[in-house]
């Protein structure tokens, strides 16, 4: 009885937790949100990626930033393949912190960030997009109705 209670402990499923994984590539340039360019919303996005090994992405899970840069970020990463360096089959997991900038033309250039294990870290800058009204034009009357100056056709 002994010994079948022990083969059953040793033979019961082990469920694969996700490991911490270098990303040694991400194969998608990501894209500031034209609206969130528009409404001027810029900061920093903490994303947590699970993905098989192969590189295709299971879950991306909000740990902190502005709503419409994480809905944008969320769906450009559920889209990627993401490239490790981690052997065997299990799934992996990385931190994503991604950066998002409007350079009005007074940011310094950027400089790369050192690679830290188990992340990936990134910077997305646009240009500051301004939406204004039409420029003003003036344009002849026009009027709804049609107007035949000409006299009836005598009999």
């Amino acid at each position: 009885m002994r010994l079948a209670l022990l083969l059953l402990a040793l033979t019961t499923p082990a469920i694969a937790e996700p490991r911490w994984c270098n990303v040694t590539d991400f194969g998608k340039t990501l894209i500031y949100p034209p609206i969130a360019r528009a409404a001027h919303v810029t900061g920093l996005v903490s994303l947590r990626v699970t993905y098989e090994r192969t590189g295709n992405v299971i879950t991306v899970e909000t740990i902190n930033g502005p709503i419409m840069l994480v809905n944008a970020a969320t769906e450009q990463i559920k889209q990627s393949t993401i490239g490790t360096d981690a052997p065997g089959s299990d799934p992996c997991e990385s931190l994503f912190i991604i950066n998002y900038e409007l350079d009005d033309g007074k940011l310094p250039p950027l400089t790369p960030t050192p690679n830290v294990p188990g992340m990936f870290r990134g910077t997305v800058r646009a240009y500051v997009l301004v939406l204004s009204d039409p420029a003003f034009t003036i344009t002849r009357k026009r009027h709804w109705y049609s107007f035949n100056p000409s006299p009836p056709a005598a009999k």
